[in-house]
This record gives C-alpha cells, structure tokens and sequence, in this order.
C-alpha cells in the first residue's frame, strides 16, 4: 500500500500485508490507516482550490475497497451511480486520479524486473526488496537528493518524510466524509 504523488514517487509505503487480503481490511488495520485516522502524518491543513475561496481537505483516493472518509475518496458504487450522470463524472475522475498510483507501481515494476512474476525471494527479504526499490524509485524519479529519501520505522510516525515506511499492523462515513465528494 502507498501513497504517491503527482509526479510517481512513492511518498509513504505500508509494505507486509498478504496479496490475498481486501484493500479496504489491510488499510483499516495499517499503520498508514491509523495514522491518517489520527491526522498523526503532518499533511497540511485545508486550503481553497483556484478560483474559490471554500477550503478543502487534502484528500487521497482509493478504488471501491477502501472506505469512505474525509481524508479518503472513493467511488460511488455501480448502482447508485449507474443512473447519475454527475456521480458517473465524479467516478471518472477519480478514477483517473487513481491512475498514478497505478502508474507509479507500473514504472517501478519496469524499473525492477525482480517484481515481474512471483518474488523468488522469503518474505523477509521480499518486503525489503519492495522497500529498497521503492526508495531507489523515488530518488531516481527527478532531483531529489539523498537526504530526501529517508525511510521511517516506526509505530509512531511524528514527521511526514519523504519516504515513510512502516510496520505490519472498518467503521462508517461520517456526513463530513459524505461532503468531501461533492
């Protein structure tokens, strides 16, 4: 699980949960998960987008497995959107927000052909593997000097770096979360 920014470089990487588990359960039980939930990762505060004066939340996107939250976009389901045209838009678009993520992982895959196929390697070594190349993927991404790509193990992540790593660890949308699509 990662978060990624806009020009493909993995920001924050949960690396240790199983292939065969939902997003939305590995998220909910992840450090990355908890820590969003406590706002605990220093992201900044709510600000207006161009041309408006109504602050935002900085938000992530996910696809239908993750919940919905205030810091967490997702798509509306087939059905309620099926007949909508305006929720048929909106999931579009973040469909094509969540197309970086998808990238990123495509270019970082491109990079490292140790990630083409099953990971020939235990899982120890498998999870630092995909940290490793991670990071080397982000520092090779553009300038971002050495000092940049630090990597963070911690239970209790204090100051959002550049690249944040951590260890293996539900509920219902509030109205606040419902607002943050519309």
């Amino acid at each position: 699980m990662a978060l990624v920014d806009v020009n493909y470089k993995f920001v924050i990487i949960d690396v240790g949960g199983y292939g065969k588990s939902s997003g939305g359960g590995l998220f909910a039980r992840s450090t990355l998960g908890k820590s969003l939930e406590a706002n605990t990762l220093n992201i900044p505060y709510s600000k207006p987008p161009p041309k408006s004066e109504k602050p935002l939340p900085f938000a992530r996107v996910g696809d239908e497995a993750f919940p919905l939250k205030k810091y967490l976009l997702r798509p509306y389901p087939g059905v309620s959107a099926r007949n909508d045209e305006s929720k048929q838009i909106y999931n579009y678009r973040l469909s094509r927000a969540r197309l970086v993520v998808e990238n990123a992982f495509g270019i970082l895959i491109q990079k490292f052909r140790l990630f083409y196929g099953q990971i020939q390697l235990s899982p120890a070594y498998a999870d630092k593997a995909v940290l490793v190349a991670c990071v080397l993927h982000s520092y090779l991404r553009n300038d971002v000097s050495v000092e940049d790509c630090v990597i963070e193990n911690t239970d209790n992540p204090s100051q959002f770096s550049y690249v944040t790593t951590f260890r293996r660890s539900g509920g219902s949308a509030g109205e606040e979360a419902m607002s943050v699509g519309e």
